[in-house]
């Protein structure tokens, strides 16, 4: 088979010495090594000029981009703990977000009072750290999705308009440098509700889950199939691609909502979507009710459920961290958290392994505050080591990595852009490889498995310690 001309090589050990640097001031103590097997929190802590992260983006430069109701932007470096302020394009608060192929953010609507939403787009250039307007929809949107597909475009839907009226419209993205070159296109009319669960499928299609229904959306002529119901038709639930194999996954988890009488509900549920008859399967439930939970994908596979509470926005607020292995199909209870994190917080994956919390504005929540948890596998021993890896690598393509260390896995981490616990943009990507003389060589797969755009890379040894990653740039 012929193979596609593989991307340059580029040395990382500069950058990952920048990283093991924020990971000695921030990471795990030897004293805490006890903790095995329940992970650790961090200090909880206030950067300079912070504000409250009731969103949040991992740029591929490493920073965290975060903003919130304040109407500024806040560029967060991990590294150096500082922070550079910049004001907001519009009322973005409340909107929908997700990151372009070429690592700047797209975001969509927002809030302008109460549940009016305005049209706008805007695009963020991490190079620059500068927001651009891009066009404006064709109607306002406060609560929609806005999630990137597999050929580079940008699907919005969900959300209320300008005069709080549900948006029955389903619109397509296609990026423009200058951002407003951009075009938009309607692609779509049904009503998606608040914050819809959106995912891209290794066929290309969309799995979309809303409060009370599931369909399918063919991206080539936008038709969409109709599925069975969710079994729990609530609202500020939690939802996630699960992790596959190196052809992907359609298998999507819904974990959570209010469920009666205002009460969280503790269930989850599956379904693949990929199936000849796709239902909705129950799996393990959490051991309490939440809602408003952030789920996050780890490198080795489980996920991290963050925070959220269990009645309302804020009230009996849950500390413990959980995770759920979806090969046990099982929940643990992990180490518990000082601060609340219930609705409007956020939690995403750092490229040294750990997760970063933020968020919940409401009088008693961790508002400014963040905190960093180091998950088990980090008191697992010694870590596997990058010496290099490639830069840039099409879909089909070869990535090549040179490591001293005994690789057991390797996988492509999306970075996560999450609101409202609902993550557009976080995935896996298993990667099958075969091993080198000086390390591995990867294959990466189809845009419907690894839509493009920047991936931490991670490999990880036999005990499932993961490396600290490198970004790779896919499509």
């Amino acid at each position: 088979m012929r193979r596609l001309p593989r991307g340059p090589m580029i040395a990382i050990v500069a950058g990952l010495a920048v990283v093991a640097a924020s990971f000695a001031s921030h990471g795990p103590s030897r004293a805490s090594a006890a903790n095995v097997d329940t992970g650790v929190w961090g200090t909880p802590f206030t950067p300079p000029n912070a504000i409250t992260a009731v969103h949040m983006a991992l740029l591929n430069n490493g920073k965290v981009l975060m903003f919130g109701e304040e109407g500024v932007t806040a560029i967060w470096n991990p590294v150096s703990n500082t922070t550079v302020r910049i004001n907001n394009p519009g009322p973005i608060f409340c909107g929908g977000h997700t990151i372009l192929p070429d690592g700047r953010i797209f975001s969509a609507g927002g809030r302008t009072v109460g549940i009016h939403g305005p049209p706008i787009t805007a695009i963020f250039d991490p190079k620059t750290n500068t927001w651009t307007k891009g066009p404006d929809m064709q109607a306002g949107r406060y609560y929609p999705t806005a999630t990137l597909t597999a050929n580079s475009k940008v699907f919005i839907t969900g959300g209320s308009d300008e005069n709080a009226q549900p948006n029955a419209t389903s619109e397509l993205y296609t990026p423009g440098v200058p951002p407003s070159t951009g075009s938009l296109q309607v692609v779509g009319n049904h009503y998606d509700n608040w914050y819809p669960h959106v995912y891209v499928l290794p066929d290309t299609r969309l799995a979309v889950v809303s409060r009370s229904e599931a369909s399918i959306i063919n991206t080539s002529s936008w038709a969409r199939t109709f599925l069975p119901k969710p079994q729990t038709r609530a609202g500020q639930k939690s939802g996630v691609l699960l992790p596959g194999g190196p052809g992907g996954s359609s298998k999507v988890m819904i974990v959570g909502g209010t469920g009666a009488g205002s009460l969280a509900t503790p269930t989850a549920q599956v379904m693949d979507f990929s199936a000849a008859n796709p239902t909705w399967q129950s799996v393990a439930s959490m051991p309490q009710g939440r809602h408003d939970m952030n789920l996050v994908i780890l490198p080795d596979g489980t996920l991290l459920g963050v925070g959220g509470n269990t009645k309302g926005k804020d009230e009996q607020p849950q500390y413990s961290t959980l995770l759920y292995d979806p090969a046990m199909n099982t929940w643990r209870t992990m180490a518990s958290q000082t601060l609340r994190r219930a609705y409007h917080s956020t939690a995403i994956l750092l490229p040294d392994g750990r997760v970063l919390s933020g968020g919940d504005n409401r009088p008693g929540g961790g508002q400014k505050k963040l905190d960093i948890y180091s998950p088990p596998y980090l008191f697992k021993g010694a870590r596997p080591t990058i010496t290099s890896a490639t830069a840039s690598v099409a879909n089909g393509g070869t990535l090549d990595v040179v490591t001293p260390s005994a690789v057991n896995r390797a996988v492509l981490m999306a970075p996560g852009a999450t609101t409202h616990a609902n993550d557009m943009h976080q995935r896996m990507v298993e990667l099958q490889f075969t091993t080198t003389g000086n390390g591995i060589s990867a294959h990466v797969p189809s845009t419907g498995v690894a839509p493009p755009g920047y991936y931490m890379l991670f490999i990880l040894n036999s005990t499932g310690v993961p490396s600290v990653a490198s970004w790779v740039h896919v499509g």
